[in-house]
Order: structure tokens, then C-alpha cells, then sequence
């Protein structure tokens, strides 16, 4: 897993940073203002571009239709869940060491904790592969449209700038 960022400690901050500049189309700079008055974090505009940087493929999902906003928090809850399971778990274990035993309740707790963790890991799964679907029918089309541009346009100059602009807007 990537880097852990500031805000990963506040997820309601996180959701201000990505609806202030998805939806809101804020700037950087008016939503570093924004969450050092509303969140006890300090937090930068360069740490707020790699947040935003980070959630932008999934957001371009979600404007595809092919995620819903509860499946980019989704991603991000996976991570979480598994790294909660596990920590809980080590915890278990070294009470089991110190003890013999584990609790029935702490022991149905991480039971249950690992089943939610795994329905969130097929869910993610699931969207995984509906993004590389999504990816194989763009590049299908793309290469399409190549097809047609080079059968169309006999000047390589301007078949090279054509294309490039399509790359280009494609790619932002």
C-alpha cells in the first residue's frame, strides 16, 4: 500500500477535500483554508493535490456510471477494514500467548470483523474487474478511431497532431 496520507485520520475530511474540489470545483488553495478551520489537521495544498491526485481515476469512474459514490468510499474502507482486522487479530493472539484464551465476544467480534472484511475485498473485486473491463472496451474504441483517422486523413503531419490531441485530452 501507497503512502499514508494526513487525512486518512479523518474521513469526513477527506470526503470535504474530494466533494470541495469534484463537485464544487474549489481550489487547492480554498480548501487547505476550508479544512484547517473545520479539522484539527494541519494539512497542505501540496498534500491535498495528492489526495485529490490519488481518488481522481475513481472519480472519473463515478462520472462514467460505472462506480457509485459508495464504491469509491468502498476502496478506501477495504484498506482500512484489513488493516483494523489485522492489528485485531495480532492483539488476539498475544492475549492468547499471556492467557490461554480468548473471550467468546472479543473472538465473535473478529469473526465478524473478518467476514465484513471479506465481503468488502469481493465487492472491490468486483469493481476491479469492471475497471479493467471498463479499460479494454476504451482502448478497443481507441484504436477504432485510430483505425479511421489514419484511413481518412493522408497527411502524417496532421495525422500525428490529430492524434496526439485526442491522447492528450483523453489522458486528462
Amino acid at each position: 500500500m501507497g503512502r499514508r496520507h494526513k487525512l486518512d485520520k479523518y474521513p469526513e475530511a477527506k470526503r470535504e477535500v474530494i466533494r470541495a474540489y469534484y463537485e464544487e470545483g474549489k481550489s487547492l488553495k480554498e480548501i487547505e483554508r476550508e479544512i484547517k478551520i473545520k479539522f484539527p489537521v494541519e494539512v497542505s495544498r501540496e498534500s491535498i493535490r495528492r489526495l485529490v491526485k490519488r481518488y481522481e481515476p475513481l472519480i472519473k469512474l463515478q462520472e462514467l456510471g460505472v462506480l457509485s459514490a459508495e464504491d469509491v468510499d468502498l476502496l478506501a474502507s477495504s484498506q482500512a477494514l484489513s488493516k483494523l482486522s489485522e492489528g485485531i487479530l495480532i492483539e488476539l493472539i498475544v492475549e492468547w500467548r499471556e492467557n490461554g484464551e480468548i473471550p467468546k465476544e472479543k473472538l465473535d467480534a473478529i469473526l465478524d470483523l473478518v467476514a465484513t472484511t471479506s465481503k468488502v475485498a469481493k465487492t472491490q473485486s468486483e469493481i476491479e474487474k469492471n475497471k479493467t473491463q471498463l479499460i479494454k472496451f476504451w482502448e478497443t474504441r481507441i484504436e477504432r478511431i485510430t483505425q479511421k483517422l489514419k484511413a481518412v486523413i493522408n497527411d502524417e503531419e496532421t495525422l500525428a497532431k490529430v492524434l496526439e490531441v485526442l491522447k492528450d485530452e483523453l489522458q486528462s
